[in-house]
């Protein structure tokens, strides 16, 4: 072999290397990435405000949600002073005037688990296709909650 062979095969293998180590690098960086992402996410559920207040961002709490003949939506779920409230309004999607109704609502986590139930909701009476206003409160922890749900109250349904 002549040197200028035995040069080129060098600095061939010398790329190749280069080439490797990088990619190996880039590799390591994207899995790091990956983790701190995950780990972030977890993080989002809650922002705190500067009053102390801390809101819950979730999107699947803010998703608009929807039992029976009703439809609930602009929800806002915010802790202050260990007490949780969920705020939101709720409209009558039926065509005759509701009841008061009991509500139960669950909160659960990222994993789908059960945080906490809240029996003693209600909501007024709504006419036809109107909105009205639910605000609940709790000493509870479930301002870390990925979602909810929200039905008619099996004991309690509509009151008379």
């Amino acid at each position: 072999m002549k040197t200028e062979e035995k040069r080129n095969i060098i600095i061939l293998i010398i790329i190749a290397v280069s080439i490797i180590i990088i990619l190996i690098n880039l590799r390591g960086k994207q899995e790091s990435f990956s983790r701190d992402e995950s780990t972030s996410d977890t993080e989002q559920t809650v922002a705190e405000l500067e009053s102390g207040t801390k809101l819950n961002v979730s999107e699947k709490v803010a998703e608009r949600k929807y039992f029976a003949d009703f439809e609930v939506s602009n929800i806002q779920l915010t802790e202050k002073d260990e007490k949780t409230n969920l705020s939101a309004d709720v409209k009558n999607l039926s065509l005759q005037k509701s009841e008061i109704t009991s509500l139960e609502i669950n909160f659960y986590d990222k994993e789908g688990n059960l945080l906490t139930t809240i029996k003693d909701a209600l909501i007024a009476e709504i006419e036809a296709g109107e909105k009205t206003k639910l605000n609940v409160s709790t000493n509870s922890k479930c301002i870390e909650a990925y979602d909810f749900s929200i039905k008619i109250a099996e004991e309690g349904g509509t009151v008379r």
